[in-house]
């Protein structure tokens, strides 16, 4: 399923991510049954609103040795698959929530994600870091905040000219309207 799943995306995964992504989802779903890391259980779940969602970010990247950076990234989603799909990407993954940060140092350990950066905090507090402030070409963030929160808190660390990937559900038009003028 996955593999059918990411083709209709028009991605295509070697077997190797294939496997990658497979270890993540079994890590995932191993710490999902002690503590609360994403609403989705169920595998099926997982494939088609978390991992499939993540991968349809690649088709808006446009230079693969990008700079990203995952705000609120909570189980890794949408930087861990974007880094199983393509590796040359940079991706510093945020999130202030422990438990989280705790399950993505697990999930870095798999061969292949060594290179994750993970960073534990609050996203208008790190945007005041000189390392971090317009230092990517790419802010992502699933289901995060409002936009004109999640604009608030993307733009400071993104270079002139970046963008922002905000991946959003059910009522975006309303929040488009309260986040533009």
């Amino acid at each position: 399923m996955l593999v059918e799943g990411s083709a209709s995306l028009g991605v295509s995964l070697k077997e190797e991510q294939v496997l990658l992504l497979s270890a993540y989802l079994e890590k995932l779903r191993e710490a999902n049954r002690k503590v609360n890391i994403t609403a989705y259980k169920k595998e099926e779940e997982i494939i088609l609103f978390l991992f499939l969602d993540s991968l349809a970010v690649l088709k808006l990247i446009k230079e693969k040795k990008a700079k990203l950076i995952d705000i609120g990234t909570g189980g890794g989603f949408p930087g861990i698959p974007l880094k199983i799909a393509e590796p040359a990407l940079d991706i510093t993954l945020v999130d202030s929530v422990e438990k989280k940060i705790k399950f993505l140092e697990e999930v870095k350990k798999i061969p292949g994600l060594e290179k994750l950066k993970i960073i534990n905090g609050r996203a208008e507090e790190l945007a005041r870091d000189g390392e971090l402030r317009e230092k990517f070409d790419y802010a992502a963030s699933k289901a995060l905040a409002p936009l004109n929160v999640l604009i608030e808190y993307a733009f400071p660390f993104l270079k002139a000219g970046g963008y922002l990937i905000a991946q959003k559900g059910r009522g975006l038009e309303k929040e488009i309207k309260e986040a533009v003028p």
